[in-house]
């Protein structure tokens, strides 16, 4: 969507900006990947998502919490519409309720795990940007 979308013009504040550069052109490094920019570029200030966005420190952690969500979401869906929806009425059967509720709180048991992995993926992302003369 990123292509079609003002995103990193209008949203994205991560600029990184270099002044006093001695060369016309210097190599940005950030994380595992390099770019080149003029010194009027960085003068300016460099867009890093937009600048970065095939290959970035940030994009394997969001991954992992995108990754996360997304199994969390899916059983949820499962969950509500298949699983609690269809115990009402047995939890209302008084020879089939104790069932009932033991699997419904299983049930909620594995959410609560989901909803622990999302927490537990979110993490701080360091990196490290390293700027030399570009050649």
């Amino acid at each position: 969507m990123l292509p079609y979308i003002p995103f990193n013009d209008d949203l994205n504040r991560f600029i990184f900006t270099v002044t006093g550069l001695p060369w016309d052109k210097a190599k940005v490094t950030w994380g595992n990947t390099s770019k080149t920019f003029a010194k009027a570029e960085l003068e300016k200030g460099v867009n890093l998502a937009a600048a970065f966005a095939e290959a970035n420190p940030f994009r394997e952690p969001f991954s992992k919490v995108r990754d996360a969500v997304a199994k969390k979401q899916s059983f949820e869906t499962v969950l509500i519409k298949s699983h609690i929806t269809h115990l009402k009425p047995l939890e209302d059967d008084p020879d089939c309720k104790a069932a009932a509720e033991a699997f419904k709180a299983m049930l909620l048991k594995k959410r609560e795990a989901l909803r622990k992995a999302v927490s537990e993926a979110v993490v701080p992302v360091r990196s490290t940007l390293k700027v030399e003369p570009a050649g």
